[in-house]
């Protein structure tokens, strides 16, 4: 077992990992798990980020290095092709919350739509990655349970455009669609999340006690380590290149 671990490690080793959103609930974890991996680790942080001061010192004292490159087409390409990634992990979102504490500006509310975030900057990253030479990393996007050509709305419309941006980059790629993500160890208030994804399990495992258990599995919530240590193992999983990676398989990895 330990000859395995130390086999796995070595492994891991040859990578480096660029994690775009590294300041959200699943970022921060990505990085602690490609750290206790020994796969060296970027932390990205845009410049404005409110949690900068806080998190940068944490990244670095887990021994991965901050980049605060801007969102910009140029200066995001200049900083991996300066990074050499093998790994790039796009992290990144807005959400409904947000776009409300923005309102009072309009060009501010404007920029953090879903189209903008969720589909623009992931363009802007996977092209970036495009400048990398051979071999390219592995891009990996987090997306959402769900996603599909018929979104329900703006959020899953503008991921599955995402998604199609990074299966048709010529960029090798892994996306992956949890499902509920949430955890008692969030530091962000959402008690309302808390409370649907508490209810989630409860309906869910009771369908599972009755034998449903790929619909238990399907749709348990997760919380950001677990899914954090799936992203890893997919990134580094030859045979998970070019694959999308439902919510149940996530959770039995």
């Amino acid at each position: 077992m330990i000859f395995e671990e130390e086999s796995e490690r070595m492994e891991h080793s040859e990578h480096k990992a660029f994690v775009a959103g590294a300041t959200g609930y699943t970022g921060q974890a990505v990085v602690k798990v490609l750290r206790e991996r020994g796969i060296e680790a970027v932390a990205h942080i845009r410049p404005s980020s409110s949690r900068r001061s806080e998190l940068a010192p944490e990244f670095e004292a887990l021994g991965a290095h901050v980049d605060e490159t801007p969102w910009e087409s140029e200066a995001m390409r200049d900083a991996l092709v300066a990074h050499a990634p093998t790994l790039v992990f796009c992290l990144i979102g807005t959400t409904r919350a947000r776009q409300k504490a923005l309102e009072a500006s309009e060009e501010e509310s404007a920029q953090a739509t879903y189209e903008a975030v969720d589909y623009g900057l992931t363009d802007l990253l996977v092209v970036a990655s495009r400048a990398l030479s051979e071999p390219a990393p592995r891009f990996v996007y987090l997306s959402s349970m769900g996603v599909g050509p018929r979104g329900l709305n703006d959020y899953m419309r503008a991921r599955y455009k995402a998604e199609q941006a990074v299966i048709h980059s010529g960029v090798p790629y892994t996306i992956a669609r949890p499902g509920f993500i949430t955890g008692e160890d969030r530091d962000e208030s959402r008690p309302m999340e808390q409370l649907g994804g508490k209810l989630n399990d409860v309906l869910f495992g009771a369908l599972g006690a009755l034998g449903a258990r790929e619909l238990q599995q399907r749709y348990r919530t997760t919380d950001a380590r677990e899914l954090a240590q799936a992203l890893v193992k997919l990134a580094t999983d030859p045979a998970c290149r070019d694959r999308i990676v439902e919510a149940q398989d996530l959770k039995m990895r």
